[in-house]
């Protein structure tokens, strides 16, 4: 935040725009909500889509606006509601990560991936030998949207 700031009040001088930092969910904004002194703009590293509800009617529809056409059609799928409305966008502050257990490539010469193509090919690698490639832990209702974020990255345009 401590570079951003700056960076967003140098690009519109002449906004008043005050950062709030939050947790990692929509505690916050309901907070605010109920106290009717919600933001213009929310961000949310995380959240769950469940916890986000009761902020749906005060929230707008970036259906139509040619921002959505930045992200591949399947990275904003999971962020519709029951009415087709895109009222989040998969936006990560911060880049995901995935370690990679080195030993692991080392012991089989298999290299280490620098791009996604060559993710793809060494996960296959590592399958066609009987080593699953990769797991995560999808226990919070939120951790599809780490892989939603997460694929989202390659945006188009």
């Amino acid at each position: 935040m401590k570079n951003i700031a700056p960076y967003i009040h140098e690009q519109f001088p002449d906004q008043d725009i005050e950062f709030i930092i939050g947790n990692n969910d929509t505690d916050l904004y309901s907070y605010f909500k109920e106290h009717g002194e919600l933001p213009d703009i929310m961000t949310v590293r995380r959240f769950s889509g469940t916890d986000a509800q009761d902020l749906q009617p005060y929230l707008m529809d970036f259906a139509s606006y040619d921002v959505v056409s930045k992200y591949y059609s399947y990275a904003v799928e999971y962020y519709k509601d029951t009415d087709d409305e895109i009222q989040w966008l998969p936006i990560c502050a911060i880049p995901q990560t995935i370690i990679a257990n080195k030993t692991l490539f080392d012991q089989y010469g298999i290299k280490v991936p620098e791009n996604y193509e060559e993710y793809v090919q060494v996960c296959q690698q590592f399958y066609d030998k009987g080593i699953k490639p990769y797991s995560m832990d999808l226990a919070e209702d939120w951790s599809n949207q780490e892989i939603i974020q997460a694929a989202a990255i390659g945006l188009k345009g």
